[in-house]
């Protein structure tokens, strides 16, 4: 095949290719067309477009450049480009009275012209031999050049008169059309001054015009009141495109691989097979790497999508990762996986609000911040969230604090590696927590739609945590009705052995010097000492149950109770106290109570060869207490999921797990607050913080 041939086989294939691309745009517009006059103008220009590409791939497949019926359907694109530009620029013709003069002859001409030139094909061999044939292609390319000209003036005015909120979505149909007819404008001018239409100009064309259909697509779906209402999904969207893509590389690649075999000779094989090769290996890479399809669905929706998400799969998929029921994954980390999920993150923490009222990191996924660190209640973050509701994006906040009605980033979220976004987690008017997302691996144009996503996302995990601790506080209620039951059938054995204790006592004072009765009365105390033991067993710590009044008491006094109630166990607690002294507001006997069951738990911890500290210091406004031990420690996890948890013992038969629990609530009824700090084989803190009266 000689070289024109070939140019001519590729140039009618870019008309074929745009006309074919034309075609599906058409039936997709004609399906969701409903009448409206913007809409039929759009949807003929599609449908002419795709006959002319057509007839033009045709011509030239019969190795005619420049044919009567191609010529026709040139007048006839400019024709119905002209309708369409003319109704969107006045949807009046009254309207174009008000038009600079330039518009109105811009219209005149693209509306009348198309007439002349359709008239002047028809009756081209009789001009021709009245006026001659240089004339007539003269004026047929003067024709040509008016109307171009005419198009690009409509389309600039189109674009000026918009208001500058609206140019977002027609600056791609001024580039689609200025690509369209500004190389008509430069081809016929070629033409008229060379006396002939250049093939190399007439064959590029349909390529041209290929380029241009993605743009009108795109301005189409930005364009609601054309009325291109129909929707697809971004799923369908996305393999679609990736398809499209792929195809057109194979297509490229396929065509460099002949012309390299074609014109290479024996190195061009080998060339052609080491490109080809290349190629499949690049496409490969291409379609398995994650960032790249991240960076196509954020084209896709923020380029041919009237609304940037498929809500209905998004919602699908946030609830089915929330409420997924597998074994092992807690509320808290589908939490953060869900609301990563919707951005695209791969990382993120929780943060839930403390019976203290400070907030807490109880969840981190791939993200890291300093142990211990909370964020009060009355910070200008918590403060920022609950009062405005909004989602902080916290690289904007480090710009531009003013836009956050003067936030204060606090420190660890300044510190904290990939920090992006903080959505507020709202149960109805009150913040109960907050979630941190880290960045994704390709950062979307984040608008108005993100943020009203992640505040009913937010809101939606607020509600499921909820639930989550309602449930968990329900199977506590009921453990604790069970223990309420078991402390039944305690007391009614307690009171059958006081009884049967009473009336040995009562007739001791007869009996007291008589052997059998002696006996008797040593069986009955042996026997009381069993079952009291065995009660015991099943119930060693009984509940707290009485409520004192709460008074004034010195802690000094309280902690010299719990001395002198623990000195018998080894090993002995060493008191540290300070001497100055510190009144509280306390329930005596409950305080007293849980200390000395934190100090118990330290001596059971603790070998007899180690030690146990009480230390007692003033702290601002607070009284700190300080019960230290040297004993086997704890893990992070243990401390987090088991210590406080009521009802779980490591103790076995010996304990019931409420300890520690009663203890932490007991403290916080006082106002108080308790920390633990551990380190496994190495021992155990425990931190109470009480307020002082003043």
């Amino acid at each position: 095949m000689s070289s024109a041939a070939n140019v001519e086989v590729f140039g009618a294939l870019g008309y074929a290719l745009a006309g074919l691309l034309f075609l599906i745009l058409s039936l997709w517009l004609a399906a969701v067309w409903r009448g409206r006059v913007a809409g039929s103008g759009f949807v003929s220009v599609c449908i002419v477009t795709a006959l002319w590409g057509a007839v033009l791939a045709i011509d030239i497949a019969q190795h005619v450049m420049v044919s009567a019926r191609g010529l026709f359907f040139e007048q006839l694109r400019f024709g119905v480009w002209a309708f369409f530009l003319i109704r969107l620029i006045a949807p009046k013709v009254s309207a174009l009275r008000h038009a600079p003069m330039l518009v109105r002859l811009a219209a005149a001409s693209a509306s009348i012209f198309p007439l002349v030139g359709a008239f002047s094909i028809f009756a081209t061999d009789y001009l021709a031999s009245v006026f001659g044939v240089a004339r007539v292609f003269n004026v047929l390319a003067v024709v040509a050049i008016v109307q171009s000209l005419a198009h690009l003036v409509l389309l600039e005015y189109y674009y000026r008169s918009t208001r500058l909120e609206g140019r977002w979505g027609i600056k791609l149909l001024g580039v689609a059309g200025g690509l369209i007819f500004g190389f008509d404008l430069t081809m016929y001018a070629d033409a008229l001054l060379f006396q002939h239409v250049d093939p190399a100009w007439w064959l590029a064309r349909g390529y041209i015009t290929l380029l241009a259909a993605p743009l009108l697509f795109v301005t189409a779906q930005r364009n609601p009141e054309w009325s291109m209402t129909g929707r697809i999904s971004l799923n369908a969207a996305y393999y679609s495109a990736v398809m499209v893509i792929a195809g057109l590389y194979l297509l490229i690649l396929s065509m460099s691989g002949y012309y390299l075999r074609a014109y290479g000779g024996e190195l061009g094989t080998v060339i052609r097979n080491v490109t080809i090769s290349a190629g499949l290996a690049g496409l490969a890479v291409a379609l398995a790497s994650g960032t790249l399809r991240a960076r196509l669905r954020v084209f896709l929706s923020k380029h041919f999508f009237e609304y940037k998400y498929d809500y209905r799969d998004e919602w699908l998929r946030f609830i089915q990762t929330l409420a997924s029921v597998d074994t092992g994954v807690s509320i808290q980390e589908r939490s953060v996986r869900a609301l990563a999920n919707l951005m695209g993150c791969s990382a993120g923490m929780l943060w839930e609000l403390r019976p203290d009222g400070q907030f807490e990191s109880i969840y981190a996924l791939d993200m890291h911040i300093a142990p211990e660190t909370t964020e009060p209640a009355d910070s200008s973050l918590v403060q920022f969230l609950e009062h405005w509701q909004w989602v902080v994006n916290v690289h904007e906040l480090k710009e531009n604090p003013a836009h956050y009605q003067g936030l204060e980033c606090p420190s660890w979220l300044r510190e904290t590696s990939g920090a992006w976004l903080v959505v507020p987690l709202l149960h109805q008017t009150r913040l109960t927590g907050f979630a941190v997302l880290g960045k994704p691996r390709s950062t979307p144009h984040f608008n108005w739609e993100d943020i009203d996503l992640l505040k009913t996302a937010g809101r939606q995990v607020a509600i499921h945590l909820a639930e989550a601790h309602a449930a968990q506080g329900w199977a506590q209620a009921r453990q604790f009705e069970a223990y309420h039951r078991l402390s039944a059938y305690v007391v009614h054995d307690l009171k059958n052995l006081i009884a049967q204790l009473s009336l040995v006592v009562s007739n001791a004072k007869t009996h007291a010097r008589n052997p059998e009765f002696m006996q008797d009365a040593i069986g009955t105390v042996g026997h009381a000492v069993s079952r009291l033991n065995r009660l015991l067993t099943q119930l060693r710590t009984p509940p707290q149950t009485d409520v004192a009044q709460i008074t004034e008491v010195n802690i000094q006094k309280i902690l010299a109770e719990v001395l002198d109630a623990t000195r018998l166990r080894k090993p002995a607690p060493v008191a540290q106290f300070s001497d100055e002294p510190m009144v509280i507001s306390s329930n005596t006997e409950r305080l007293t109570a849980a200390v000395i069951h934190l100090v118990h738990n330290a001596q059971e911890a603790t070998p007899e060869n180690g030690t146990v500290e009480i230390q007692l210091a003033r702290e601002n406004n607070y009284a700190v207490i300080r019960i230290r031990d040297t004993g086997k420690g704890m893990d992070e996890t243990f401390i987090r999921e088991r210590l406080f948890k009521p009802f779980d013992s490591t103790k076995g038969l010996t304990g019931m797990g409420i300890g520690a629990f009663e203890a932490r609530e007991v403290i916080h009824t006082l106002g108080g607050v308790m920390n633990v700090k551990s380190t496994p084989g190495q021992g155990t803190t425990f931190v109470v913080r009480l307020p002082l009266l003043k």
